[in-house]
């Protein structure tokens, strides 16, 4: 039996995407090695299946979110965050406009923590060359929560994109900046992302 507060159809995800379901995710987001965490927004498109429904509800895993707003009209929403249930993270609840279209997109501004389960960070002397650091994902079970807020369930299956940049400072006073877009056109879990 799913712990209090969990979806009734997934024991391991606060979601409920039988009343309103992700359908892309575009991550815009800054790589910070010396700090080892991801900074930026996310914009989640969102369906709604029960036209009724008041809320979204997403996981997230020891995420520090600043604001969520609707993308389309700026407005800034209401939303909360849960006490954490150990394995599971947090349920972050988003108050929908009462005016809210069937189909919109959601802005999260966020970072993650040094503390990501769903991430390894690498120190350059860890790599092949060993002159870089590295960072990659490993998200499943659920562990893509602590990446992004999201339907962290293998019931939802999105496209997503990402543009993730690294800046660069020197004692000079010149940076560097790296940028790298990613694009995923097929559907796929949170597991896999």
């Amino acid at each position: 039996m799913a712990p209090r507060g969990l979806s009734p159809n997934d024991p391991s995800s606060y979601s409920r995407p039988d009343q309103i379901i992700l359908t892309n995710i575009f991550l815009a987001l800054d790589a910070n090695f010396e700090r080892k965490i991801f900074s930026g927004n996310v914009d989640v498109s969102v369906k709604k299946i029960n036209e009724d429904v008041k809320e979204l509800i997403l996981d997230s895993k020891d995420l520090n979110i600043d604001s969520i707003y609707e993308k389309e009209t700026g407005r800034k929403l209401n939303f909360t965050i849960s006490s954490p249930i150990e394995e599971f993270g947090s349920k972050v609840s988003v108050e929908l406009p009462p005016d809210a279209p069937t189909e919109f997109v959601i802005t999260i501004q966020y970072e993650t923590s040094p503390n990501a389960s769903g991430l390894q960070w690498l120190r350059p002397e860890q790599t092949a060359g060993k002159q870089h650091p590295y960072v990659f994902s490993q998200f499943q079970a659920i562990a893509a929560r602590s990446f992004l807020p999201c339907q962290d369930t293998p019931f939802v299956k999105t496209k997503y994109q990402a543009v993730v940049s690294r800046l660069t400072l020197s004692l000079s006073i010149s940076f560097e900046c790296y940028l790298m877009l990613f694009k995923c056109k097929n559907k796929i879990p949170s597991c896999r992302k």
